[in-house]
């Protein structure tokens, strides 16, 4: 009888189905920044790397990279650091000038012919409001253009965004993002101008340096399977912790050598 129930016991775990392991998550692709669309901005804290959008703000990406060619950045500060919001740069002194010689631009605020599906273009989540215009979102590390009272007379100063700031979605321009760098934005002292502002030393898109001293920067691919499943584990995560969720919670991953 002994002998019996123990084949028995064996011929049932023998019946039963396998347990099988859920399938891993699918891996995040990785996309190379072309170098005509890499900002490299030297500081005397570290460099400071921004992807340039030419699809959300072509105009404005020009003009940075027009600036950059000409050298008007290089020895200029960050005079305007505000506590939570933003890093602006771009003037020699706190006094100016802040224009170049070249026409105001103006704004390139929504973003057309994008899928109502889609959450995110590159590295820039988007904003929809009810009757479908669209925004590129100012989260931390958002590369934008100072202008004054009129949204059409940004020039050539640029801030960059130490926190998330959804206001400024429908009269500032978005024209690049930090995809490496953003400790150093974040570490810059507070103050309008901070006691001792730090200096911008150069400031050149990637395609104009050396070879050697080029950097080549890859950032998560964010229409890949992998990161669209990290992201919904991130949301599904602060919904069970009855925490709120913000795309801009999601920072990009680089792969900078």
């Amino acid at each position: 009888m002994i002998r019996r129930a123990a084949l028995t016991a064996a011929a049932v775990l023998a019946l039963a189905p396998a347990v099988r392991a859920a399938p891993p998550p699918p891996a995040v692709s990785w996309i190379t920044i072309a170098p005509q669309d890499l900002l490299v901005i030297e500081t005397g804290r570290g460099r400071i790397l921004i992807e340039l959008r030419p699809d959300l703000a072509p105009r404005h990406v020009a003009r940075v990279r027009e600036l950059a060619r000409e050298g008007w950045y290089d020895g200029s500060q960050f005079y305007r650091v505000v506590d939570r919001f933003m890093a602006q740069g771009g003037a020699k002194s706190v006094a100016g000038p802040f224009d170049s010689d070249k026409p105001n631009l103006k704004g390139e605020f929504t973003v057309a012919g994008v899928p109502a599906t889609t959450d995110w273009l590159g590295a820039s989540p988007l904003r929809r409001l009810s009757d479908g215009t669209t925004f590129a979102r100012f989260c931390p590390g958002t590369a934008s253009f100072a202008h004054y009272d009129d949204p059409d007379t940004a020039n050539a100063q640029f801030f960059l965004m130490r926190e998330a700031g959804d206001s400024l979605e429908k009269t500032f321009t978005v024209w690049g993002r930090v995809v490496a760098g953003l400790d150093i934005v974040r570490g810059l002292e507070p103050g309008q101008p901070p006691a001792a502002p730090v200096v911008i030393t150069r400031v050149r898109v990637a395609a104009d340096l050396a070879e050697a001293e080029r950097p080549t920067v890859e950032i998560a691919d964010t229409a890949s399977p992998g990161f669209r499943a990290m992201v919904e584990v991130r949301r599904k995560a602060a919904e069970k912790a009855y925490r709120p969720f913000s795309l801009c919670d999601v920072e990009i991953a680089a792969r900078v050598r």
